[in-house]
């Protein structure tokens, strides 16, 4: 026996499409039409071959035919424990997506409305399906079904709507007229009045008029921004829905309501209705009138969620403009309208490719045609959004020359140079390397000699990065859509790159085995220091720093000691390290048991004996500390005990 697993991919969009083409399909399977076998096919994923109608033609006449043509043709190794998955995959996706297309297509109603991505199709399929949909009332019978559509500024929510009454139009007869009504600014005591009417008297300069609720009977009364309807006129709308009756203001008698109510907002509802009115500004929604308003809920996207919109929307927009010469937008521009922000979406590029139109002189829009905001914003993206629109751009030909592309590819290849190597997390690394190298206070040869090898280091391995970074832009480029001629020489350059890349990745690597930096010997002391365990979790570059700046303590106050520490870096390691500043700190501890025992010569020191700077000179270290501890400099000290004729221990 064979199961049925309804399997969903795991995006919720791509989740409701294949809920919404199955459905669709499973309803042709059902009523054993003509278009039957290939829906079979298409539910199962199965392929041409597997999807003849003489082979799948007996499982219609089955009870379950989608069970039955699995049965007939999955094979057993792929229906494992008789379970089948229907199709849900990327091919099962796309053929999803054509399907919605077609569908689209054959509905005239929807020639006012541009789209080819996934998320608007499917809001444009499911509004085909509540155009007549039905619901039963317990006393005012079957009416049509009301509808709320939600979307930014610009989507084109009121042409949706136009497009659900024309289609109901179409499909039930005695269907009357669209009627509208925009909330958003209307005075509050008009509002009423224009939705239900008013009894001549009921307010002052009243007479008597008809509401649009009544005028649109047996129609569509589409209330646009119903998110800014009045607390008491929601209450109103509420009793009009649930009741299916009205009253006109300062009236006693009840009409029927037989208009199908489509609203439109710009707000999202349901959040609106969680809040006071305070908190966004506008009345608080109630929710009981927000569920009788929903039962058909359509969501538009805005352009930025549309995926690459421009190629497929600007072409249609340009022709629906009328516009006599009928021009075409460069590559260059539709990047531009593509990479834009679009707050008023549709409605704000309609009124951008008008100006657009109404600059050009040619027949090609070009960026020099858009305004400057767009041009602005364009200018800013990163090269691989412009470089297609740089390559592909011609002011009289069909597609660029040989010399011009050239021409242009070098350009390109320019901007390339001026990119930073320092972003790339490797390079980065080499470079805070040698930053902290280059800081230790060391003139030997050995660290001298290491700073030199990671130099020429870091230069070839800059040359690797750009290499790289090139080879990734051209492919990047190769898999757009290009003319094979623009394809061809980008595939040129990037094999260029690619050969460039390899030999100096195999000279980067025979540099890196020998760059050892550890014969530096005071980054071989740090090396060893920071590896140690109980370093692990410490900030290894403020720690580095903390190193440097004692070096250069060292260098000043000690030079000689950190000269045999950087030795025994070299020969003994910690060991021998250990043994230098164990006998420094001995040293020390001697000046200081001499200083407490031996006072040094009193009064001023240019006035002192030879047997006064024969005791200073037996007292210190070094010239330099006799220097500190007089308050002179090293010359002066030098000077006066050659005068007197003082040999000093140093």
């Amino acid at each position: 026996m064979i199961h049925i697993e309804h399997t969903l991919p795991e995006d919720p969009l791509l989740s409701e499409v294949c809920v919404h083409v199955r459905r669709h399909l499973f309803e042709v399977v059902e009523a054993r039409s003509k278009n039957s076998i290939p829906a079979i096919a298409t539910l199962l994923g199965l392929s041409g071959k597997e999807a003849t109608d003489t082979q799948l033609r007996p499982a219609l006449k089955s009870k379950d035919p989608i069970a039955a043509a699995a049965e007939i043709s999955v094979p057993r190794r792929v229906r494992a424990n008789g379970i089948v998955h229907l199709a849900f995959g990327a091919e099962f996706i796309a053929q999803c997506h054509d399907w919605l297309r077609r569908r689209i297509r054959e509905e005239k109603a929807f020639n006012t409305i541009i789209a080819d991505d996934l998320a608007t199709l499917l809001v444009m399929s499911n509004a085909m399906d509540f155009a007549t949909a039905k619901t039963i009332h317990p006393t005012s019978g079957t009416h049509l079904i009301p509808i709320l559509i939600e979307g930014e500024t610009g989507t084109g929510k009121e042409l949706l709507a136009r497009a659900i009454h024309e289609i109901s139009s179409d499909r039930l007869s005695g269907h009357g007229d669209f009627h509208a009504i925009q909330v958003s600014g209307l005075p509050h005591g008009l509002i009423s009045a224009e939705l239900f009417g008013a009894k001549k008297g009921a307010f002052t300069g009243a007479v008597d008029r008809t509401g649009l609720l009544e005028e649109a009977q047996d129609g569509t009364l589409l209330i646009d921004e119903v998110g800014d309807l009045p607390g008491d006129v929601q209450i109103s709308l509420l009793r009009v829905i649930q009741e299916r009756v009205f009253s006109r203001l300062g009236e006693n008698r009840t009409r029927p309501m037989k208009a199908r109510i489509i609203s439109a907002t710009l707000h999202d509802l349901e959040a609106n209705s969680a809040q006071s009115g305070g908190e966004t500004g506008r009345p608080k929604f109630r929710e009981d009138l927000l569920q009788r308003l929903r039962v058909g809920y359509l969501n538009l996207p805005p352009l930025r969620h549309r995926g690459a919109w421009a190629p497929i929307v600007v072409p249609q927009m340009l022709k629906q403009l009328g516009s006599t010469t009928q021009p075409v937008a460069s590559r260059s521009v539709l990047d531009a309208l593509q990479s834009y922000r679009w707050a008023g979406n549709l409605r704000q590029l309609s009124g951008v490719l008008t100006v657009a139109l109404n600059a050009a002189r040619t027949k090609t829009l070009q960026l020099e045609h858009l305004p400057h905001e767009i041009l602005r914003n364009f200018t800013a993206q990163p090269i691989q959004i412009r470089a297609p629109g740089m390559l592909l751009d011609v002011r009289n030909e069909t597609t660029p020359s040989s010399s011009l592309l050239n021409a242009r590819l070098d350009h390109l290849e320019t901007i390339l140079d001026g990119f930073d190597p320092a972003l790339n997390e490797a390079h980065a690394h080499y470079r805070s390397l040698r930053e902290m190298l280059g800081s230790i206070p060391d003139e030997s040869s050995e660290h001298r000699s290491a700073l030199k090898r990671l130099d020429d280091f870091i230069k070839e391995h800059q040359a690797l990065i750009r290499e790289a970074i090139g080879m990734g832009f051209y492919d990047h480029l190769l898999a757009l859509d290009l003319p094979s001629n623009i394809k061809n020489a980008v595939t040129r350059r990037r094999n260029r790159h690619e050969s460039k890349a390899k030999k100096l990745a195999k000279t980067l690597g025979a540099r890196e085995s020998k760059l050892d930096l550890n014969r530096s010997p005071f980054f071989r002391l740090l090396h060893r220091a920071l590896s140690l365990p109980i370093l692990s979790d410490a900030d290894r570059g403020g720690l580095a720093k903390l190193y440097t700046s004692a070096l250069m303590l060292l260098d000043h106050f000690a030079p000689k000691i950190k000269e045999r520490i950087g030795i025994a870096a070299l020969e003994g390691g910690w060991s021998g390290v250990g043994e230098v500043i164990k006998e420094y700190l001995s040293s020390l501890d001697d000046v200081m048991e001499e200083d407490d025992e031996t006072p040094l010569p009193k009064g001023s020191w240019k006035s002192w004996t030879k047997q006064q700077w024969e005791e200073l000179v037996g007292h210190f270290q070094s010239r330099a500390d006799a220097a500190r501890h007089i308050g002179c400099s090293e010359k002066t000290v030098k000077k006066y005990i050659d005068y007197h004729g003082v040999s000093p221990p140093w």
